[in-house]
């Protein structure tokens, strides 16, 4: 088991979130952190740049909110920019969540304990259904086969719940058919489709201002059984601006692709190639629903929705894009990556620009973030930022400041973090105290101190006696004591008492010379490399920082006791 920097792991059940939530027309991420209730946002600098992650406020007052009440994302008080919405089954309420520029302002949303429980296993979708610009919520009750429609009336509004129809006559649509949603017959609203498998036929939802008005889509009886575990995906494929849904058939390997027709009339079914090479000039790809990633965006940047997937056997990516039939175009090859498709996190939406869906993916092995964008023939990933490495094992330091030195000690800590997270070790600093010399003339005594021959094992009284202040260490904690200087004069020196590991610094130290003293502390020896953070000759020669640990001190700095395994 590994311990992390930064925000540890994220692939540790954290939710997350994708949506313009600051409102600058690109792509965020956004989590949750159960165990401090906090929030943090992510967005990308732009082309060239990482994601930049900031604090976006503490939900702590509402108690732990992510113990299974539902989230949605949409823009629902306003159109320029994404929005957090939560029911609480508790007490009925429902709270919005919008970005302000700094961080996320709540704000109640009505209650629906009028309707009972909602959140009884009754299906919800958002979209925004009736074509003003901002998402509604959409429910169906199957106790009495009512709809019901929930619109936001604004910013310091609530949602407004108006009947939105009656399905009784389709007997119970809960009944685990497939519901898809999308502007599939016009382009300003989104509209609800769904597909029967006892009769093959598709019927689709459209509100016309007061209602959901149905109208029949059309019949696949003439494919057999579609609803059985073949993969649906819902895109402007063709970019005629209204959403199409695509199916893929493992038994044949063929494509095909639904388009609506327009208001009063249906899905026209087209076939839209094949990928087990049984039409001439396609291209073979072998069975592609084996559990491959697929993802559906506009990578190209032409208006349309693509189809990218990931091979985890010879690690290459496919592009797939309409015109008339899907043409395939080689996407790149993640080899390098080792296996990406092991399980780690995938999102897609337009992070560093505005014109295309880039992928991003997250490696909890590293702790790394990676940006594919499509720019030209092939993905180019970029990195996009590291929030947490992982460690083998880790040490605690507690800092006590006589003087303060030339180098800041923050400086000092992060250079040591630095090197030693080459090594697999994480530092953390426990406690630090800054003792007040006036009131204290016994450690002013000690501010020039006596460390004799500075030999492991071998200490002078002075040493003893400044290492005989130990606030808030534990047994095998490092306690690391910032003085004037020493005698005979050095930037420092660990030699210290038994049971008391740590070691001195003096103000004109180098902002290596903490690592490198604690690294004595941990066993190791000089060594006549400057390249190396122990260097007998001095930090301040050091050559090519960060300074190296090998191998072989790495393991000596994890056989001791005073590193903890993680």
């Amino acid at each position: 088991m590994a311990c992390y920097d930064g925000f540890g792991n994220l692939r540790d059940g954290r939710p997350f979130w994708v949506g313009d939530f600051n409102g600058n027309g690109r792509a965020d991420m956004l989590f949750y952190y159960p165990g401090d209730r906090n929030w943090w946002l992510g967005s990308h600098a732009g082309i060239g740049g990482q994601l930049q992650w900031s604090f976006a406020g503490n939900t702590a007052g509402f108690g732990q909110v992510w113990d299974g009440r539902p989230f949605w994302i949409g823009n629902f008080s306003r159109i320029d920019r994404s929005e957090v919405l939560f029911y609480y089954p508790g007490d009925h309420n429902w709270w919005l969540g919008s970005h302000n520029g700094n961080q996320l302002q709540w704000s109640f949303a009505g209650n629906t304990a009028g309707f009972g429980q909602v959140w009884d296993g009754r299906p919800f979708w958002v979209g925004d259904f009736t074509g003003d610009g901002r998402s509604d919520v959409l429910f169906h009750y199957p106790g009495d086969r009512n709809w019901w429609l929930g619109s936001h009336a604004g910013i310091g509004g609530r949602l407004q719940w108006s009947l939105a129809g009656n399905t009784a006559g389709f007997g119970n649509v809960a009944d685990g058919r497939p519901f898809w949603v999308g502007n599939f017959s016009r382009s300003d609203r989104r509209e609800i489709l769904f597909y029967y498998p006892g009769d093959r036929n598709w019927w689709l939802g459209t509100h016309n201002g007061s209602q959901l008005q149905w109208s029949f889509a059309g019949n696949t009886a003439g494919f057999g059984q579609v609803w059985d575990g073949r993969p649906f995906w819902i895109g402007d494929f063709n970019g005629n601006g209204r959403a199409d849904i695509l199916f893929y058939y493992p038994g044949d390997g063929n494509w095909w692709l639904g388009s609506h027709s327009g208001p009063g009339g249906k899905l026209q079914w087209s076939l839209a190639g094949n990928t087990l090479g049984k039409i001439a000039g396609q291209p073979n790809f072998g069975q592609v629903w084996d559990g491959r990633p697929f993802w559906v965006g506009d990578f190209t940047g032409d208006g349309r929705s693509d189809v990218l997937f990931h091979y985890p056997g010879d690690r290459n990516w496919w592009l797939g894009s309409y015109a008339g039939q899907f043409n395939w175009a080689f996407g790149g090859n993640t080899a390098g990556f080792g296996n990406v498709a092991d399980g780690r996190p995938f999102w897609v939406g337009n992070f560093s620009r505005v014109d295309r869906s880039e992928v991003m993916f997250y490696y909890p092995g590293d702790g790394n973030w990676w940006l594919g964008s499509r720019d030209g023939g092939t993905l180019q990933w970029s990195f996009a930022g590291n929030t947490g490495r992982p460690y083998r094992s880790r040490l605690r330091l507690h800092l006590k400041v006589l003087t303060t030195p030339n180098v800041a000690i923050n400086t000092m800590v992060d250079s040591m973090r630095e090197v030693y997270r080459s090594a697999g070790i994480r530092v953390d600093v426990g406690s630090t105290e800054v003792f007040n010399l006036a009131q204290n003339p016994n450690l002013q005594l000690l501010n020039t101190l006596d460390i004799g021959r500075c030999v492991r094992g071998e200490t002078t009284q002075e040493q003893r006696d400044l290492f005989a202040n130990r606030n808030n260490v534990g047994t095998n904690d490092i306690t690391v004591y910032f003085v004037q200087a020493t005698n005979p004069p050095t930037n420092g020196c660990a030699a210290h008492p038994d049971g008391r590991p740590g070691a001195v610094v003096t103000q004109g130290a180098t902002r290596w010379t903490l690592g490198h003293e604690v690294g004595h502390v941990l066993g190791l020896n000089h060594v006549n490399d400057n390249n190396r953070l122990m260097t007998g000759n001095g930090t301040a020669n050091i050559t090519n920082p960060p300074p190296d640990i090998n191998s072989a001190e790495s393991t000596t700095m994890d056989n001791s006791v005073l590193t903890i395994t993680c």
